[in-house]
């Protein structure tokens, strides 16, 4: 994905974007460029907003893709997500643990960040426009913190 933003000249666009602390919401593929890392594809690099590096998801046992709903847990500015269920499809995910900014969890073989915010910039490893209520509920309020 980073590959077809820089042929299509939108790396530099999306970074000032970032830097200009613009409401910036990323889904799925689009949170994991987030990252400074992935695993993906021998190592694309990514935006590097928040720090870490998107790793294939550790399941044994388990079906990968992760195809389905996930049991959502969160504190700080995303605990409205907390104990809701959301629609996820996904194989890579990012850690669990991100410095710096606020986290939802999710588990499925081992525990990943299913949603991260700082400041302006949300990101959403989910689909929102896929679960329901909540999902909406997501995006309402994603929408007002942006100013």
């Amino acid at each position: 994905a980073m590959d077809e933003l820089r042929a299509r000249g939108l790396v530099d666009y999306v970074a000032s974007w970032i830097a200009a602390e613009r409401p910036l919401l990323g889904i799925c593929l689009g949170f994991q460029l987030l990252f400074e890392a992935s695993e993906e594809h021998q190592g694309a690099t990514g935006f590097g907003f928040f720090d870490g590096t998107v790793r294939r998801l550790d399941a044994p046992g388990q079906k990968i893709p992760q195809i389905g709903w996930n049991d959502v847990r969160a504190d700080g500015a995303l605990r409205f997500a907390d104990g809701h269920y959301y629609y996820f499809v996904h194989s890579f995910a990012a850690p669990a643990t991100v410095p710096g900014a606020d986290v939802a969890t999710a588990e499925y073989g081992q525990s990943f960040a299913a949603a991260a915010c700082r400041g302006q910039v949300w990101g959403a490893q989910f689909h929102p426009e896929r679960s329901g209520r909540r999902g909406l509920e997501f995006l309402q309020t994603f929408l007002e913190q942006a100013r």
